[in-house]
């Protein structure tokens, strides 16, 4: 049995776990793309080839395969048409970036020379990390999409540093975000009220 669907492609690929760990496209089958609603794709579509940074509207066509091995997908993919490629904004998150303000007192210079927070944000790895002004820090995104980013427990060093204020600061404010405002060459991270946590420039 054939037929064809549509399969929209996000921005970006996800580290994942099949047979064995790998990298996942990220997809939803719809006619419009919903926020939050991605799942892994675990096969791969023939005739595309993805470029990251592109939103992708698909016309796929589905054929279900038979005696196929336990380990292998029961369908095939296959490329019909790219509807859409649009360069998608949010990709630009996926960047280092020097925190500037923290809610909404500029970063200054500590007391003993330590160099001011730093954020990396990996979106392939699903990943924060950085530095807390004091400390190196990492941990998991558990939320991405439009506006919309939340992390899960971040693991830090256990240095201490003459003045930890602006590190028990940052953390605090790690804490709370829930979402996030970019634009060029600047990042903004929010609260769930939308109230100002984090500000950073992008690293050249």
């Amino acid at each position: 049995m054939n037929n064809e669907s549509i399969l929209w492609i996000n921005s970006f690929t996800v580290q994942c776990e099949g047979v064995a760990p790998m990298t996942c496209l990220q997809v939803q089958e719809s006619e419009s793309p919903e926020p939050g609603k991605w799942g892994n794709f675990y096969s791969r579509i023939e005739g595309f080839t993805f470029e990251a940074g592109y939103l992708y509207k698909l016309r796929v066509r589905k054929e279900m395969l038979e005696d196929v091995p336990a380990d292998a997908s029961s369908i095939r993919y296959v490329l019909v048409d790219v509807l859409e490629k649009t360069r998608d904004p949010k990709i630009n998150i996926n960047d280092i970036w020097a925190v500037t303000a923290i809610q909404g007192e500029p970063i200054g210079k500590s007391r003993d020379g330590q160099a001011g927070p730093l954020i990396e944000v990996s979106l392939s790895a699903m990943r924060v990390m950085g530095r807390d002004g004091c400390n190196n820090f990492t941990g998991q995104i558990t939320e991405f999409d439009d506006g919309v980013i939340e992390f899960g427990s971040i693991a830090t060093t256990r240095m201490m540093c003459r003045d930890m204020s602006v590190p028990e600061k940052f953390n605090s404010a790690m804490r709370q975000v829930k979402s996030y405002r970019l634009e060029p060459g600047q990042l903004v991270l929010l609260d769930s009220d939308g109230n100002e946590q984090i500000a950073c420039r992008k690293v050249d």
